[in-house]
């Protein structure tokens, strides 16, 4: 769980910033903040949307490190006393790991979500909007559900699942299951 000061800071601020990066958008960036604050029960700001930060491409794997974007992210620390939700187009990997579809630091209260595997075009489909919206949302209360202090969840109905595919995505819901609700900190509303 988190430590106290950071509950405190949490619960001053009710604050989440998403970081669009690279080319989005802009009115799904918006309608994702707009779901996100009312699924978390938090305001939301959009920030300016942000270069894709070329340091943490892996030119041999063709993919964004996304360890290296939550250590970039908390070394800005803008804007200050918030959440910080970073979404990004590109495929992102993590250590030990063909893909991740999004990783956060409760730490540093940073996460990132990639768009790339969520989008059914990249299967040889066609697009589909309203699917990607869901996954998106599905995949950004998971990462801020860990901001929040919650780990994965074994049941492959809640949100704080670990989707090892799309197919795990796609089967859980887009909501905390009773156990995690109880454990999410004392003052955070749910919507």
């Amino acid at each position: 769980m988190p430590s106290s000061a950071f509950l405190s800071l949490f619960l001053a601020a009710q604050t989440l910033a998403i970081l669009p990066h690279g080319d989005h958008d802009p009115l799904f960036i918006e309608a994702l903040g707009r779901s996100l604050s009312r699924r978390l029960a938090l305001a939301h700001v959009t920030a300016k949307t942000r270069p894709l930060p070329v340091v943490a491409f892996d030119t041999a794997r063709r993919q964004f490190s996304s360890a290296a974007i939550l250590d970039l992210l908390a070394a800005q620390a803008d804007p200050p006393g918030s959440l910080r939700l970073a979404v990004m187009e590109p495929d992102l990997f993590a250590p030990g790991m063909s893909f991740v579809l999004g990783q956060a630091d409760a730490e540093a209260r940073v996460a990132v979500i990639s768009l790339f595997r969520l989008r059914e075009e990249n299967y040889a489909r066609r697009p589909n909007p309203r699917l990607l919206r869901e996954r998106a949302l599905k995949e950004a209360v998971h990462e801020i559900g860990h901001l929040l202090g919650l780990p994965h969840c074994s049941n492959p109905g809640c949100v704080m699942f670990f989707s090892n595919t799309l197919a795990d995505t796609d089967r859980k819901s887009g909501w905390f299951c009773a156990g995690c609700r109880r454990r999410l900190p004392r003052g955070v509303r749910w919507g």
